[in-house]
């Protein structure tokens, strides 16, 4: 249970394991789907000539290697908010923990192989190490951002239900229906639990929830970038995941120029300005950033036409 304190809107206990539900919602979408492509994919093999069956055979091993790094990752990433939901683990413990996972879903090749360098096709390959040290980052980066996000009803739930929304957009217009697949079925998973999230919240995401949906997210750009679907790398995700970058950013300056740990609890979030120095309700405030959000992902969808 999440009780109510000084730094918290709430002001009943609350359930804060929701994001093992959304995980759970996410899964079975992909296992549906996954199920019904290996199906029609056993009945056309036999259409195949030797030769583009080796390729397809290379292609689904990297893609399968892909999938493991997603599924894995995600799972576990999961179980460790789940325990830091109930056992409230010490800051370093989950960033230890965090390092570790990114590290497994990196090897899994689920990581920034180079980029397509902005508004050309030139491609530009990365050295093996420096890929997994950049892929760490990013899902680090995400993952952190999306939890500091965290702090008011339904916020992150509906935030990331429209950046997902337009990773999916993105994906259809760029060809690439397997990242379009991931993006929906975490949108989907999103607009089923935010009935519940949204204020007055009945359940909350937790970290189980939040640090799951930044590592799907931080994966769904991967992939993107990967096969690229994301034609100017990460510069979408990037304009999507503004606000929480932006909101990290300041509130890591401010708590080392104030000499406090940076996972330090605090109400100066971009979220708890808007609610308590200008007054907005949290239902205001939340759909403010909502609209915020929308706004970046149009951009977003123009930046990759």
């Amino acid at each position: 249970m999440d009780y109510p304190s000084t730094r918290r809107s709430h002001v009943l206990p609350t359930p804060r394991a929701g994001g093992v539900g959304v995980a759970f919602a996410f899964y079975a979408a992909l296992f549906v789907v996954f199920r019904i492509a290996l199906a029609q994919t056993s009945a056309n093999l036999h259409h195949l000539s030797p030769e583009m069956l080796t390729n397809a055979l290379q292609v689904t091993n990297s893609q399968l290697a892909m999938g493991l790094g997603l599924v894995t990752g995600g799972f576990l990433i999961c179980a460790v908010g789940l325990v830091d939901d109930l056992l409230d683990l010490k800051p370093i413990t989950k960033l230890v923990a965090q390092v570790a996972i990114a590290l497994i879903a990196s090897t899994n090749n689920l990581r920034i192989a180079g980029f397509h360098i902005p508004w050309t096709h030139t491609w530009l390959e990365l050295p093996f190490w420096l890929s997994i040290v950049l892929s760490v980052a990013w899902f680090i980066a995400v993952m952190n951002a999306v939890n500091f996000l965290d702090g008011l009803d339904g916020l992150v739930t509906g935030y990331a239900a429209i950046a997902s929304f337009m990773l999916f957009a993105v994906a259809v217009t760029k060809g690439n229906l397997a990242l379009a697949v991931i993006a929906i079925a975490l949108a989907g998973a999103l607009c089923g639990f935010i009935r519940y999230n949204f204020n007055p919240a009945k359940i909350f995401l937790g970290d189980s929830g939040s640090l799951f949906i930044g590592f799907i997210l931080a994966s769904i750009s991967i992939l993107g970038v990967s096969k690229g679907a994301l034609s100017i790398s990460l510069l979408i995700p990037l304009a999507l995941l503004a606000v929480p970058f932006g909101d990290t950013a300041a509130a890591v300056i401010r708590r080392l120029w104030a000499g406090e740990h940076v996972f330090s609890a605090d109400r100066q979030h971009v979220h708890h300005q808007l609610v308590y120095r200008y007054g907005l309700s949290v239902r205001q405030a939340v759909l403010l950033l909502y609209a915020v959000c929308f706004v970046l992902g149009a951009t977003a969808l123009l930046m990759a036409r």
